[in-house]
């Protein structure tokens, strides 16, 4: 007999409802191996979908299914363009810092070259920039291979964009913020 929740899964994910969709990835561990197992092969198709929407349900979506499956990968170059709007920049900031999380060092070297030209080039007032830099700093504490944030570069920027203080704080070891 077919599992009914495996069953379930395969019918949101023929109608793409995200809310549905959200809540059996967050409790995958509760819905049985066949379950987990149809949200695991669909994972990255549906990643790739989300990423596209840039919607605030479909990046909250991306955000779980980055966290629960490690092998889900998306572009961040549509992550970054939904930094802009404000519904979205929370999930969108949080898919980030997964992203930037994993791979290898270069590349999170060169995403914090990208995200810190954007960022010395903002206005002041700028949102998406600062959310880029603090979903940078989030990826940093969280990364294995100890790869360097360019903190002087991040500690000029933080004084043309005061909203940054806090996560670069954050981000500085205790013996330099004493």
């Amino acid at each position: 007999a077919p599992d009914a929740l495996a069953t379930c899964v395969q019918k949101c994910l023929a109608v793409d409802d995200a809310a549905s969709l959200l809540a059996f990835v967050e409790k995958r561990r509760d819905c049985g191996s066949a379950c987990a197992a149809v949200l695991e092969k669909a994972a990255p198709g549906l990643a790739d979908r989300c990423a596209k929407k840039a919607a605030p349900e479909s990046l909250e979506l991306l955000a779980a299914l980055l966290e629960a499956f490690a092998d889900v990968r998306c572009k961040a170059e549509p992550l970054q363009k939904a930094l802009v709007e404000s519904e979205a920049r929370v999930n969108a900031q949080r898919c980030l810092a997964v992203l930037w999380s994993r791979g290898p060092a270069d590349s999170f070297a060169a995403a914090a070259a990208g995200v810190l030209t954007a960022l010395e080039a903002a206005e002041e007032d700028a949102l998406a920039p600062v959310a880029a830099a603090e979903a940078l700093i989030m990826a940093a504490r969280t990364r294995k291979d100890g790869a360097p944030l360019p903190l002087p570069r991040l500690v000029r920027a933080a004084t043309r964009h005061p909203l940054l203080i806090p996560a670069l704080i954050d981000a500085l070891p205790a013996s330099l913020t004493r």
